[in-house]
């Protein structure tokens, strides 16, 4: 009688073990501020998932080119991105119990900041009831100034 008591506890313990509740998480989007990036810019990037248990969902952040300046392992990370322009990619892999799922960003990294703004071309419009005049000076260390005259008011930039 005592063996079989022991047996009907084992077989109790079995049956209660694996009944453990299975935990579901699903990645609902994988977002960045903003769709283009300047070289060596910080970027925040963020996870949004849905799941049964939270607190269980563990986050392991990848980059094909730049660096993570945050600790791994919660739902958002900073990416500072490469020097080099180009698409590069930023991933998350979210686990919970035995089941994964991974979910891609691409992001546009373009130039320098400063160099963006280097190549614009300056258009100043003055509207219907201001009176618009340039006049352009050759100072001698070789840059070029205008200044424009928006009634009476004066704005000068260098080229």
């Amino acid at each position: 009688m005592k063996i079989l008591n022991i047996i009907s506890i084992i077989v109790v313990a079995i049956f209660f073990a694996g009944c453990q509740k299975e935990y579901t998480a699903s990645i609902d989007s994988l977002s960045a501020d903003g769709d283009e990036y300047f070289s060596n810019q910080k970027v925040k990037v963020w996870m949004c998932v849905n799941s049964d248990n939270l607190p269980k969902v563990t986050y392991q952040w990848y980059c094909d080119s730049g660096k993570f300046t945050q600790p791994n392992g919660i739902n958002e990370e900073v990416w500072q991105a490469p020097l080099q322009p180009g698409v590069y990619k930023v991933w998350c892999t979210i686990k919970i119990g035995d089941k994964t799922e991974t979910r891609y960003h691409d992001m546009f990294v373009s130039a320098f900041f400063f160099e963006k703004f280097e190549k614009s071309t300056y258009v100043f419009k003055g509207q219907s009831s201001t009176t618009l005049s340039q006049k352009t000076d050759s100072m001698s260390n070789g840059y070029l100034y205008s200044y424009y005259l928006f009634s009476g008011s004066m704005l000068c930039y260098s080229v």
